[in-house]
């Protein structure tokens, strides 16, 4: 049978002068059943390796793609010749595309299986048998890809055949399903705690060498294809059939949305950049039209069970609108995979922009068409609007919140977009509006609209008002975005559902403040009178401010409590206040411009909410009801809008009101802190447990009443206020200023400063508490803070500027409530509060620095031999003396000293912007400012000095130094050179203002938001004033380094931003403070860096030449004697060897190593005698007199002195005469 098809074979080429219909009705079968006969393998042995011959020969079973690419022809374009009968090429297509599915079927994941069912059914002749090994379905797959890679062009003449873009389509799905299989496998190896790190990067990589065989062959067959689908050029894509792309376009989105919701195994955020990532390059290479991609993103967008849940796209007469669903019934597993498809399309929008995704108008990825886009159809423009608007309602996913990604990308558009007439806002507003009216809100006194920001809109519960004010807040707060025309049909729409006849209608009351706070800004700024809007809102002000009054005029009976409250939170909205200023001191400060009209109406309603608060009030708040706080917290809002807008015209009457307000709301917090902190003694003393302490912790701190808390906030607003009108200049000469400056009125200001310090004091007190219990216990009380932060701001801006009679008052009242923990305690605790507050910190670290604090924030009291008898003093004072120093030595506080002793080794491997290292950082900012406000005669500061220089490792330069990339600083050592990086550059900045400041408070007030240019100012103004206080100690650590190039580049760095202001506050000091007298005098030769010091006594002189280098203190001061007069070899050498000895190990000015050597001196000519050991009078650590004697020699010893012998020559005999001591 083979010859006879041989010989027709030969036959029909010998007809190759006939035509070419008749050569192909002949050749054609003849050809298919010769090619068919032969196995394929033996034409290709390749495609056996690896793979065993028992399986190649079941690969031999499918014939239709046993072929020879070449008879099928269409490799590339211009080969059009096809030896085969177009049945057959159906076959084949058919067998490509079930070899190329298996992929899919036999997937791991869920999604990738679901994506297979949306191609075409298998017939019976080309289903897979079941037993077949993944192996051997991969390399089936890769056999059919190779067909289709060498016959292309030839099986696209059949592209309306359903069964091509069905292959086109497998071809992708394929690619992603690898590429999340690369992304699990990458997951998996981050996740698990591999030991060797080059081999965990190597599997994360997924190199091939470490992969599966199954993974190898799956890894192989995505690169070909992808390689395969980058090399078609546009044209192929362009000349495709419409039916073709249409398919695509269908199946394309369906596998990505299975893909977000069925993937379980790879987390949320990466799953959504995956999908995104794939998305992104399809529409690259496919380069859809208009048409096509809107139907993708139809598809891709499509309601279904997941998503969406909040609105749906709906038809109404003909046109497209959006519904609103009401309460869902979303189950977890719901919830999960809608934020799942939220975050996707998200991230989306982000990688294509907001107008193709939303909007549907190709981007800057679309290729030009030839097809015109009418980007002014409101069906093409605003057809999914509603995605928009369910992403702002679902607010949070994985990664991602609408404030933070979603919002800003609509920004964008509106700004770059700005020339199209399309503007979703209005139909976004109207869709989110309509959906607020349908829930219910929560009271607007509660919201902080006078900070609003992120965190305060993030506390809205319901999610369409959220939405709403996210909205209006962003628009209205970037460039004014919101056109006005836009804005005055939002405020009409508002303004026709607030009443429904002749009732109010409650539920936009209630809406209408957080609106009113979110626009009203725009609407100051639009405050003219051309405006048309600008004016319908003047208006409706005025309107609601009547309506406010009626209210309160009525009797209770007459009027519900409930209408005051919604129509004075209406008001309320309309007078916003913003609270401005740093670290330093908060200020109020009103936000727009009010008419004679609206200050009238609003002077009017204070004068009637005084006359309902003195009438009602008082018997509301008797039966305890939650209106009457409610009431009172608005009247306090009102007071302070009061002070506020209108402070010029309240007569003494009002002042006397607001006074008495502001201190009861004050005072009712305090007592509700002081009530808390009692509580959390308690429950540590008699705690059970560490667990019992905890639990009994959380139940104190959770019944922490919000509206005391907010009273005390707003009348702290109020206090703001009266603080400004005090300072400002245009209001020194009005009577309201002077009335609120004296008197009784002053009188109440002390006691309300008084008691926000008691309030600080004690919640510091609670923290510190806990904070003996555990760390767990100790950030409840930090998170507490946390959630009433503007209030604690407040506090923290009165504690700056505290009066002393007010701190001493209320650390006394604090001493006397008899806690375990005093008021210095609770102030380390907020300064170093695993929960920083960075206002409270500064106020906390400004306290424990002023008086009375700072008398007891440093050491701990010690006082030794206080109980014994003289006998017993005496034997216990020469026993002191034979202390070693560091045993002598001043003990810091614990919670300072475990700072500065922390150990540099640990310190050294944390990240720059570490709790650790900022803590220790602003340890060691508390010890220097306090070492530089002690006079140079306290015994505390001489002890201090020597704790630091005998047991704080000079290590923590090193720390320093990790944050000053001095290295880069000045390679030449030349100053014109030099080129600072950003972190030295402000290092450096900071060390030089720091020496000549002498103060390191600018560098921690602006340490947050903690980064790491914010760490290199303060580690540059801590290196400033430790090379200024603590020269002796800085010197000890730079001889030490070891690395040449490192230590060049420091000396290279102080040399040109330290020295110098060093060296000039050095020789002024020393002319200064220095003063000569008939034996001694001083001079400066600054040229030159001397200090010249000559000392006359009688027939004897000396001049003593100190001499400091240029790169002070890093190397060491030389002392020279240019001249000496009546005075011996040895006893000049012994004076310059002490001078020497003072000035090298002097922490602090030259000039005070200067006076103590001239006291040394003058004790010397007074006949004390010197310390044999040393040979010093004064000792130059601790400036002791020799005190021990030898009771046999008699010679007087330093005690410091001779505990070094005793220690070095293991005996304790008397140094001269070896009689025992």
């Amino acid at each position: 049978m083979m010859k006879s098809w041989i010989s027709s074979l030969i036959w029909s080429f010998s007809m190759m002068n006939c035509s070419l219909g008749v050569w192909m009705e002949n050749i054609a079968p003849v050809t298919q059943r010769l090619i068919c006969y032969f196995p394929y393998f033996k034409m290709n042995p390749s495609l056996t390796n690896g793979v065993p011959s028992s399986n190649v020969r079941q690969l031999n079973k499918s014939s239709p793609l046993m072929i020879r690419p070449a008879a099928l022809g269409g490799a590339d374009q211009e080969d059009q010749i096809c030896f085969l009968s177009p049945e057959t090429v159906c076959k084949i297509l058919g067998s490509i595309l079930k070899n190329l599915a298996l992929v899919l079927k036999t997937s791991t994941f869920e999604w990738a299986r679901l994506a297979h069912s949306l191609l075409p059914a298998e017939p019976e002749h080309l289903m897979v048998p079941e037993e077949n090994s993944s192996i051997i379905n991969f390399e089936m797959a890769r056999i059919a890809f190779k067909v289709l890679q060498g016959s292309l062009f030839s099986l696209w003449r059949l592209e309306e055949n359903s069964v091509f873009p069905s292959i086109l389509a497998a071809l992708f799905v394929i690619e992603w399903e690898c590429s999340m299989s690369l992304a699990l496998d990458e997951e998996k190896c981050l996740e698990s705690n591999i030991e060797d790190t080059e081999v965990g990067v190597s599997m994360c990589s997924s190199s091939k060498g470490c992969l599966e065989e199954e993974m190898h062959l799956k890894v192989n067959l995505a690169e070909s294809i992808h390689v395969f689908c980058q090399s078609l050029s546009p044209s192929f894509w362009d000349n495709l059939h419409s039916c073709t792309l249409n398919r695509l376009a269908t199946i394309l989105p369906q596998c990505v949305r299975y893909a977000v919701f069925q993937t379980r195994d790879l987390h949320a955020e990466r799953t959504s950049i995956l999908c995104s990532e794939w998305v992104v390059d399809m529409l690259k290479l496919t380069c859809l039209d208009h048409r096509n991609l809107e139907s993708f993103f139809d598809v891709l967008l499509s309601e279904g069970e997941h998503w969406p849940l909040w609105l749906m796209p709906s038809l109404q007469n003909g046109h497209l609108s959006v519904k609103v669903q009401l309460d869902p019934d979303i189950t977890d597993e719901i919830e999960l995979k809608h934020e799942r498809f939220v975050a996707f399309v998200d991230r989306l929008i982000l990688k294509l922009g907001f107008s193709e995704v939303v909007l549907g108008i190709p981007g800057n990825i679309q290729s030009a068409t030839s097809q015109s886009i009418d980007i002014t159809s409101p069906v093409s423009s605003l057809s999914r609007v509603w995605v928009a608007g369910e992403v702002l309602c679902t607010w949070t996913w994985k990664g991602g919140c609408a404030l933070k990604t979603f919002l800003p990308l609509l920004v964008q558009y509106m700004k770059d977009e700005s020339y199209l007439e399309i503007n979703i806002v209005p139909l976004l507003l109207d869709t989110l509006l309509g959906g607020a009216l349908m829930h219910d809100s929560g009271p607007w006194v509660l919201f902080n609209a006078w900070h609003l920001s992120d965190n305060e809109i993030d506390k809205i519960q319901d999610r369409f008002l959220r939405a709403l004010v996210a909205l209006l807040f962003t628009i209205n707060t970037n460039d004014c975005l919101w056109r006005e025309s836009d804005a005055l049909v939002f405020f009409e729409q508002l303004l026709s559902n607030l009443f429904i006849g002749s009732s109010v209608n409650r539920k936009c009351l209630k809406i209408l403040p957080y609106v009113m706070t979110s626009i009203i800004k725009q609407f100051s700024a639009l405050n003219n009178g051309d405006s048309s809007y600008a004016d319908l809102v003047r208006k409706s002000i005025q309107s609601w401010l009547d309506a406010t009054i009626s209210c309160l005029s009525s009797s209770s009976r007459e009027v519900p409590v409930q209408d005051i409250e919604d129509w004075m939170q209406v008001v309320l909205s309309c007078f916003p206040l913003r609270i401005t200023g740093g670290a330093r001191e908060l200020v109020a400060v009103v936000e727009r411009e009010i008419s004679d009209t609206e200050r009238s109406l609003m002077l009017t309603l204070f004068q009637k909410y005084q006359i309902f608060y003195g009438s009602t009030a008082s018997s509301l708040v008797t039966s305890g009801t939650a209106v009457s706080t409610t009431v009172e917290l608005l009247g306090v809002k009102l007071t302070a809008v009061l002070v506020g807008y209108c402070w010029s015209n309240l007569k003494e009457n009002d002042w006397h009101f607001v006074f008495r307000m502001v201190f009861k709301c004050i005072e009712s917090s305090v007592l509700l802190v002081e009530e808390m902190t009692d509580g959390i003694n308690d429950a540590t003393i008699n705690q059970v447990s560490s667990e019992d302490a905890l639990e009994k912790l959380k139940l104190v701190v959770g019944t922490t009443d919000k509206l005391t808390l907010s009273l005390a906030e707003s009348a702290l607003v109020t206090m703001c206020q009266l603080n400004h009108l005090c300072n400002i200049q245009e209001a020194e000469n009005s009577q309201c200023v002077q009335l609120i400056k004296s008197g009784d009125y002053a009188e109440s200001n002390d006691k309300m400063v008084e008691s926000v310090l008691r309030l600080f004091l004690a919640s510091g007190v609670s923290e510190a508490i806990t904070k003996s219990c555990s760390e767990e216990a100790s950030s409840v009380i930090g998170s507490s803070r946390h959630a009433y932060l503007h209030f604690w701001e407040l506090v923290a801006s009165f504690i700056k500027n505290a009066p002393l009679q007010s701190r001493k008052s209320a650390l006394e009242s604090m001493e006397l409530w008899g806690l375990t923990k005093g008021s210095v305690s609770g102030l380390y605790s907020i300064l170093f509060s695993s929960q920083p507050i960075f206002h409270l910190q500064l106020a906390a670290f400004s306290l424990l620095l002023s008086e009375p604090f700072c008398q007891l924030s440093l050491v701990k009291n010690y006082s030794m031999g206080e109980s014994c008898s003289s006998a017993q003093q005496s034997g216990t004072s020469q026993s002191a003396e034979l202390m070693p120093d560091s045993d002598k030595t001043v003990h810091l506080r614990e919670e300072l000293s475990d700072l500065i002793e922390f150990p540099t080794s640990e310190l050294l491997k944390t990240d720059l912007t570490a709790r650790d290292r900022v803590d220790v950082f602003i340890a060691w900012s508390l010890l220097l400012s306090h070492l530089q406000t002690l006079p140079a005669s306290s015994s505390i500061k001489g002890d201090v000095l020597q704790y630091i220089q005998e047991k704080v490792s000079p290590c923590i330069l090193d720390c320093i130094f990790q944050h000053i990339p001095v290295k880069a600083a000045a390679p030449n050592g030349k100053k014109k050179d030099t080129e600072l990086a950003p972190e030295a550059e402000a290092a450096a900045k900071a060390s030089k203002n720091a020496i000549a400041t002498c103060s390191l408070l600018p560098y921690l007030e602006s340490l947050w938001p903690i980064g790491t240019l914010q760490m290199a100012s303060l580690a540059g103004s801590l290196y400033g004033m430790m090379i200024r206080l603590l020269p002796s100690f800085v010197r000890t650590w730079f001889t030490t380094l070891r690395d040449r190039s490192l230590s060049y580049s420091i000396e290279s760095f102080t040399k040109q931003w330290c020295s110098p202001p060093l060296l000039l506050d050095e020789f002024s000091q020393v002319k200064e403070s220095v003063y000569g007298d008939e034996n001694f005098s001083v001079s400066v030769n600054r040229s030159a860096f001397e200090i010249v010091a000559t000392y006359k006594k009688e027939e004897t002189g000396i001049d003593l030449v100190i001499r400091l280098p240029s790169c002070y203190p890093l190397r060491h001061v030389d002392v020279e004697c240019t001249r000496s007069l009546g005075i011996s070899e040895v006893k000049c050498r012994k004076w310059l060897l002490s001078l020497t000895s003072f000035v090298r190990s002097q922490n602090g000015a030259i000039a005070e190593a200067i006076r103590t050597w001239k006291s040394n001196f003058d004790k010397e000519f007074e006949g004390v005698e010197e310390c044999p050991i040393c040979y010093s009078i004064l000792h130059t650590s601790n400036h002791n007199l020799p005190r021990l004697a030898c009771k046999t020699c008699k010679h007087k010893f330093h005690g410091a002195c001779l505990y070094k012998w005793f220690s070095t020559s293991n005996k304790s005999t008397c140094p001269l005469c070896q009689t025992p001591f």
